[in-house]
């Protein structure tokens, strides 16, 4: 469990420092870890947990899923009007249009995950959400268009 106050992204990212070794995962999974418990601060309610499960899909593959769950708030919408889209938008990538004032605080926090995450997603249970996060060690090589 994370403390409830402005101190959890911090335990967060340690906690990812502590348990990958990957060096690409650790610098994600602490930027992904930070951004999913800010999310939880500021939209949910005591108590925030995260989970880390590493698993080696090959030699060579580590896959990384940081999960972050804390109490809905009652006055909180629904996460697809929180991440501005719906179910089926989200998890696969980052929204190319952000119409955000540059000076605006908050609001590009998934944005960074869908950049740099292989996938995420959220659940909700009425009393609780999840939001989770899955990075790939190795990525393979897209093609270009030359």
């Amino acid at each position: 469990m994370l403390p409830a106050d402005t101190t959890a992204a911090r335990a967060a990212r340690r906690f990812v420092e502590q348990q990958v070794t990957d060096a690409r995962l650790r610098q994600d999974g602490i930027v992904v870890a930070s951004e999913l418990v800010a999310n939880a601060l500021r939209y949910g309610d005591p108590p925030i947990t995260i989970s880390i499960d590493l698993e080696q899909e090959t030699v060579a593959s580590p896959v990384l899923r940081i999960s972050v769950s804390s109490r809905r708030r009652p006055d909180q919408p629904s996460w697809p009007r929180l991440i501005g889209g719906d179910r089926a938008g989200s998890g696969t990538r980052a929204d190319s249009d952000d119409a955000r004032a540059p000076d605006q605080e908050g609001g590009r926090g998934l944005r960074l995950v869908a950049l740099l995450a292989d996938a995420w997603d959220w659940q909700a249970d009425g009393v609780q959400t999840t939001v989770w996060a899955v990075l790939r060690g190795c990525r393979e090589a897209q093609p270009t268009d030359t």
